[in-house]
């Protein structure tokens, strides 16, 4: 009984993430969005791969410079190897965590040191986003409504950081079903983060984590354009992070659903763009910001195959 709720609790989230994009496909008109994806030209998709790998490299940079001042410096290869070698496990509740377990085994970094390292990227991205965000909307000058719910996401980020003490985070994470953390490696793991995120280092973390979200900008407007799409780039940057900010509040795994169902919408409102041409961009920037990861997942899970089948033949 205990294996089959240990089941359920795991691939539950990953189910009501698939039956929401089921639910959601079902009003779409595919037979007018698949010739906007085919249309694509050869230069426009070769640019959004170009900008996908330096989606990524800026989440490893950020990875690489976190590690450095946790007194943990691993070659950049090691870093690139564990993050694209757990990318497909983000599909998974708790995916992201994993990471932790790869820079362990692949980057030789102590799991005390490579969980804070998630949570302090994963803070960092979801704060510059909400920042990249307000801007877009307040240079439009409309759509009052993004702006409001941009401003309470980046109130209840405020609020949580202000009742960020050892003595409740302690209680609060062993209420989870299964946890039983130390108050000792709590504390440790919130000293890690308060090294991280103080002065300079939050500085510099903010700075990388918009290496990724121009990117990822850059990639919507790519698309958008291809498509004959009317899109600036301030519209861009607000159809690519408040997608990627519900993404991160919904915690269902790699925003599955949610992620999609809020780029449609969001293009939507901004206007000028029909409903196909919507849909046919949300499509095309999943798979450069989600899928390609995980196909460089599986690559990287391959290459270390082989890698470890030649090791042991050789010895």
């Amino acid at each position: 009984m205990k294996q089959v709720l240990s089941a359920a609790f795991k691939y539950l989230p990953l189910a009501i993430a698939v039956s929401i994009i089921v639910v959601g496909a079902f009003f779409v008109p595919w037979k007018e969005v698949l010739p906007y994806i085919i249309s694509m030209s050869p230069l426009a998709l070769g640019a959004v791969i170009a900008l996908a790998f330096v989606y990524y490299f800026g989440r490893i940079l950020r990875y690489s410079f976190i590690l450095r001042t946790l007194g943990q410096p691993t070659g950049l290869h090691r870093i690139t190897l564990a993050y694209f070698v757990a990318q497909p496990m983000t599909l998974l509740p708790g995916g992201e965590a994993y990471r932790s377990v790869m820079l362990k085994k692949y980057g030789n970094v102590a799991i005390r040191d490579g969980l804070p390292s998630v949570f302090a990227q994963s803070l960092t991205e979801n704060m510059g986003l909400i920042i990249i965000a307000l801007i877009g909307a307040i240079v439009l000058n409309r759509h009052i409504v993004i702006v409001v719910g941009v401003g309470l996401v980046v109130g209840a980020i405020m609020a949580l950081l202000h009742f960020y003490n050892i003595r409740k985070s302690h209680k609060m994470i062993n209420k989870l079903p299964t946890v039983d953390i130390s108050h000792y490696r709590i504390k440790i793991f919130i000293d890690k983060n308060r090294e991280l995120l103080r002065g300079g280092n939050l500085l510099i973390l903010f700075v990388t984590s918009f290496i990724s979200t121009f990117a990822g900008i850059g990639i919507v407007y790519v698309i958008a354009s291809s498509f004959g799409a009317d899109i600036n780039v301030f519209q861009a940057a607000i159809a690519f992070t408040l997608p990627m900010i519900l993404q991160y509040a919904s915690f269902l795994p790699g925003g599955l659903g949610v992620n999609e169902h809020g780029s449609v919408g969001i293009l939507l409102l901004l206007g000028g763009i029909a409903l196909p041409a919507a849909v046919a961009i949300t499509i095309v920037v999943r798979l450069m910001t989600l899928g390609f990861g995980i196909v460089m997942g599986y690559v990287a899970i391959g290459l270390l195959k082989v890698y470890t089948l030649r090791k042991q033949l050789v010895s």
